[in-house]
C-alpha cells in the first residue's frame, strides 16, 4: 500500500470515528422517518428515509474502510526499519516462527546475521548523516542481492539479516553472498561484513534457538580467522575460546567494560554472555562506553575515566592489605 498514505491514515484516528458518528445519526434520522411511516403514510419521506438508510450504509462502508487502512498503516511502521525501508527486528521473529513451520531437512530455510566491520570509522570520519546514507545505500543493495530467494531486515544499528526459505544452494555461498553485498570501500575507509548462519530445522527448532547460533557464529573474519581458521575446521577452538560455555564457573568480582562500537570484539557477544550470567544467577559489574571502538579511546576524557574505573575497582575488591572480597 502507498506508505505516505497509509501514514496519514494511521495518524487520523478520529477521522473514522467522525465518519461511524455521522453514519450513526443519518441511520437513526431514517429508521424515525421509517418508523412514522408505519404510523402515517409519509410519502416521498419514506423514500427518502429508505435512501438516507442507504446512505448510512455507505459512510459506515468508508469509515470501516478508513479504519482498515490506519491499522494497516500500523502495522507496515511496526514491521519496517524507518532508516533504510528494510522490515526491522519484530517483522524477523514473525517470519522466523512461520520459515520454522514449513522448513523441513530436505527444504531446510536459512538465517544469516551479518554485522559491518569498519562503519564506526566510516561514521567518525564522515559524520553520522553520511553514516545513514551509507546503511540506507548498503540495505538497498542487500534487498537486491537477496530479494530473489529470500528477505533482507536491518535488526538496528549496524546489523542486517537475510532468512532465505528453500534457498536451493550451498548455505556457504549464500552466506557469503549476503555479506559481500554489504562490502564498501573508498578513499579513507573500507566496509566488509562479519556473518553468521544457521540451518532450520536442522540446527534450530525455534526463532530463539536460531538467532542464539547464528549470533554466535557471528565473529571477526579479519583476526579471529587470522589464528583460529573457520569454524567449520575448528568447531572445538571455537566453543573452548567462548566465555558463554564456562559462565556457570564464574567466582569472585567481574567488572565488564566494552565499547558498543567495537568492531573486533562485537559488542552484541557481549550482551549474550550477560544474558547467560542473568540466567545463572551469577552476580557482575559492567560499564558501557557508548560508541567507542575496541580501544575506548574515543571522546575527551574517555581514557583516563577507563583507568579511574578499573583502578577504583580492584582498590575496593582488591585492596592491597585484604583478601578477595
Amino acid at each position: 500500500m502507498d506508505t505516505t498514505a497509509a501514514r496519514e491514515a494511521a495518524h487520523n484516528p478520529l477521522q473514522g470515528r467522525r465518519a461511524v458518528g455521522l453514519a450513526c445519526l443519518t441511520a437513526l434520522a431514517s429508521l424515525s422517518l421509517l418508523a412514522a411511516g408505519q404510523v402515517q403514510p409519509l410519502g416521498q419521506g419514506t423514500a427518502l428515509a429508505g435512501m438516507a438508510l442507504a446512505g448510512s450504509l455507505v459512510c459506515f462502508s468508508i469509515a470501516f474502510s478508513g479504519n482498515m487502512r490506519a491499522v494497516a498503516g500500523s502495522r507496515h511502521e511496526a514491521l519496517t526499519d524507518a532508516l533504510t525501508g528494510l522490515r526491522n527486528r519484530r517483522s524477523l521473529r514473525e517470519d522466523l516462527e512461520d520459515a520454522l513451520s514449513r522448513a523441513t531437512p530436505d527444504r531446510p530455510a536459512l538465517l544469516v546475521l551479518l554485522d559491518l566491520d569498519g562503519f564506526k570509522h566510516y561514521n567518525d570520519s564522515f559524520g553520522h548523516p553520511a553514516g545513514d546514507a551509507l546503511l540506507a545505500r548498503l540495505g538497498a543493495g542487500l534487498n537486491r542481492t537477496v530479494k530473489a530467494k529470500g528477505r533482507a531486515y536491518r535488526l538496528g544499528g549496524d546489523e542486517f539479516c537475510v532468512l532465505y526459505e528453500a534457498p536451493g544452494r550451498d548455505p556457504h555461498h549464500m552466506t557469503a553472498e549476503a555479506a559481500s553485498a554489504l562490502c564498501q570501500s573508498g578513499r579513507g575507509f573500507s566496509i566488509t561484513a562479519s556473518h553468521g548462519m544457521a540451518v532450520l530445522p536442522t540446527e534450530a527448532h525455534t526463532p530463539e534457538h536460531a538467532l542464539q547460533l547464528a549470533d554466535q557464529r557471528l565473529y571477526d573474519t579479519i583476526y579471529q580467522e587470522r589464528y583460529m581458521g573457520v569454524p567449520e575446521q575448528n568447531q572445538a577452538g571455537y566453543l573452548a575460546g567462548s566465555p558463554i560455555h564456562f559462565a556457570e564457573g564464574l567466582k569472585g568480582r567481574l567488572l565488564v567494560v566494552h565499547g558498543t562500537g567495537d568492531d573486533n570484539v562485537h559488542y552484541q557477544g557481549t550482551e549474550r554472555l550477560i544474558d547467560r550470567m542473568i540466567g545463572l544467577g551469577k552476580a557482575f559489574d559492567l560499564m558501557v562506553y557508548p560508541n567507542r571502538s575496541h580501544s575506548i579511546s574515543e571522546g575527551s576524557g574517555t581514557t583516563l575515566h577507563v583507568y579511574r574505573l578499573v583502578a577504583r575497582y580492584l582498590l575496593q575488591h582488591m585492596p592491597p592489605d585484604r583478601t578477595l572480597k
